[in-house]
This record gives C-alpha cells, structure tokens and sequence, in this order.
C-alpha cells in the first residue's frame, strides 16, 4: 500500500511542483491555458486504464506465458492508438479554421502526450498482476515527471511560454513511451493472444472502457465546463485548487489498484467479505485525515503555494476537498462492482455521476463562477457514492441467493 500511494503521490506532486512553477511564471490567464492541456492529457492517459484493468483481471492466477500474450495485445492497442491521436493532431491542425489553430494545435498536443503516457501504465499492470507492488509506485511517476522536467527545462530558456513548456513534454514522452514499449515487446517475444481469448478480453475492455471513460470524463468535467463558460483567467484559479486536490487524492488512489485482485473473495466468503472491508479502512484512511486537515486551511495554503494572486482559488480548493472525500468513500464500493458478476452496472453508476454533475455545474457556474463547478462535483460524487451503494447492495443479496 505505501509504495503504491507513494508513487502515485509522487506522480502528483510532480504535475504539483510544475504547476506551481508555471502559475507563478507564467501568469493566472496563460496557466489557465496549460491547465487545460494538462488536464485533457490526464485524461486521455487514464482512460487507458480499462485495458490494464482488463488485463490484471484477465491474467490473474495464470502462467507467464499466458499473461504474457495479453500484455503485448495490450501494447499493439495502445500504441495504436497513439497513431490515432496523432493523426487527429495533424488532421485538425491542417483543416481546422484558423482562428482557432493555436486552441487546436494545444488540444492535439495533449491527446497526444496523454497517449503516450499510457504505455507505462502497462509497465505497471505487469507488475501488479504479480503484486509485485514496490515496482508499481517507483514506476507511477514516469509520466507525469516528463510535465515537471520540462517545465524545469523550459523556464531555463528566457521568458516562460505554454508552447516551449509542451513541446519538452512531449518529446520526453516519446521517450519514455519508446523504452517502455521496447521492453515489453521484449519480454513478451513470440508471444500471441489466440483469436477467441482476444475477442473475449476486447469484450472485457469495452465493458470497463465505456464506465471509466464516462467516469474520467465526469471527474474532469468541471474543469471543462469552467473554460467553456468562463474563461482562461477563471480557469487558471480553478487550476490552481484542482493541482493541489492532486497530491492528497493519491494516498487513497492505490486504493482500487490493491483491492481489486482480491474483491472477488468479498462475495465467496465472510472471512473474504471481513479481509476486504478491513483493507478498504486501512487504504482509505491516511487520504481522509489528510484531507480533513486541508479543509482548515485551503486559502492559506493555495495563497503559501501559488501567491496572493490566486487567492480566488482558496474556496474553491474547500468544496474539491469534500469532493475528494465523497470519491474515496465510493472507491471500495466501485471495486467491489468491478469483481461483481455485472461489471456493466458502473456505467450506470458513471452516467449518475455525469448526468447531476454537468446538471449542477451548469445551473451553478453562472451564479457562483469557479466555486458552483466545485459545489456542483461534489453533488455528482454524493449521487455516484449512493448510486454505487444501491448496485453493490443488490448484487451482493443475488450472488448469496445463489451460494
């Protein structure tokens, strides 16, 4: 558990430090900028993790061999979509309208820096289908340490600008997206996935691709909606709140990547349900003390972080932590869905999240700016975590019906 949360952790604290610099430097409009590049390559890189999920769930308990054929399938896929990605770039920046090829060239950049990310993430799934889970933390912070090296790297060169601060992010990420898709086509050499065993784990995908896209979606939703009906100064306040949110949410973040190898035996035995509920407490707990202390003293600390600039951003930092708090209650709830005989029900359970979330940021923002779109995610989090409670219930009343 703490090497997994320290990984992810340090991973946050990377994007933290980063954009710690960047806001400083670079000015509350134009980090409103970078916070919306960093936050579309977030959330292409997560939604990634339906296929590493897929894969731990897939190859758990079987041979090397085995597990290796999934693992290079999975990597084919990703660096796949890689292509993909770029090709959008290019195509948008050639023939999309030029009052906006400077909006458009940021996008495409962050779909593509978010896709390469997701190739260590393949790195660590190897890992943690052995439970090997020391070399899961070390190898978190990969990609996001390509954001902190390269705002390092770009401040050096004069007067700070987002397009030099992206253009090092993504040519460490080809770097790293390279050796890491190197060493896993060699360690899975002469290894392929047969043809109904692929057709089964691409099922399996899209049952977790269409509930975590729509999750990941929802999750950065708020930032998204901020820019749309704000602008790149409101969105450089929320930015700021959102970076330090980061850091904290990750103690808790390993939480779902430890409890699903063994969320299954919740609802095989008592002493399975009893092992389960004891690691949820033990997981969760750092993350919700933390965050409770945070609550306290969010103004002082973003005004300590980011200057007295974005003070704005102090109670929009409270209402992301309660959000957070309301996340990680829901964490061993959704798990146990995802080890469940109907996995699919977390697309309801998303659709919940996004439906009232995107309801109530919309009705807020006009009123409350920055703070509704954090008033408005924390109502979306309480609807998911109920939602998700109901799901859990009734599955768990069927599947003892049937023992």
């Amino acid at each position: 558990m703490v090497w997994v949360s320290g990984g992810m952790a340090v991973s946050r604290l990377f994007t933290l430090v980063a954009s710690v610099i960047g806001a400083r430097l670079l000015g509350v409009e134009e980090f409103g900028r970078f916070t919306l590049f960093l936050t579309i390559a977030l959330l292409i890189a997560d939604m990634g993790r339906p296929v590493d999920n897929a894969y731990v769930r897939e190859t758990s308990g079987r041979e090397e061999t085995e597990a290796a054929s999934y693992l290079r399938f999975s990597i084919y896929l990703k660096l796949g979509v890689i292509v993909s990605m770029a090709l959008i770039w290019l195509s948008a920046s050639a023939f999309g309208p030029s009052p906006f090829t400077a909006m458009l060239n940021l996008i495409g950049a962050a779909l593509v820096a978010g896709s390469l990310w997701t190739v260590t993430y393949s790195l660590q799934a190897n890992f943690q289908r052995r439970q090997q889970f020391r070399k899961v933390g070390m190898i978190d912070p990969l990609a996001t340490s390509s954001v902190f090296v390269a705002m390092g790297l770009a401040s050096l060169g004069g007067e700070l600008a987002v397009q030099r601060v992206i253009a090092w992010v993504l040519l460490l990420s080809v770097l790293i997206a390279a050796v890491s898709s190197l060493l896993i086509l060699w360690w899975t050499k002469r290894s392929v996935l047969p043809r109904a065993e692929r057709k089964q784990f691409l099922s399996l995908i899209w049952i977790f691709f269409s509930s975590g896209a729509v999750l990941q979606v929802a999750g950065r939703l708020d930032t998204f909606l901020v820019a749309g009906m704000m602008d790149m100064r409101a969105l450089g306040y929320y930015g700021a709140a959102a970076r330090v949110v980061g850091p904290v949410g990750m103690l808790g973040a390993g939480a779902g990547m430890l409890l699903l190898p063994v969320a299954r035996r919740a609802y095989e035995s008592r002493a399975g349900l009893t092992d389960y509920i004891r690691r949820s407490a033990l997981y969760n707990a750092a993350q919700l003390v933390v965050l409770l202390l945070l609550l306290g003293i969010s103004e002082q600390l973003v005004s300590w972080l980011f200057g007295e600039q974005y003070l704005a951003a102090g109670e929009i930092l409270r209402w992301l932590l309660l959000a957070r708090i309301l996340n990680a209650l829901t964490v061993p709830f959704r798990v146990l869905l995802q080890a469940s005989q109907w996995p699919a029900r977390l697309f309801w359970a998303a659709v919940v999240r996004i439906v009232v979330g995107t309801v109530s940021i919309a009705l807020l923002v006009p009123h409350l700016g920055g703070v509704g779109a954090a008033v408005g995610l924390c109502v979306g989090e309480f609807a998911t975590l109920c939602v998700t409670v109901l799901f859990v219930r009734r599955g768990w009343q069927f599947e003892q019906r049937e023992v």
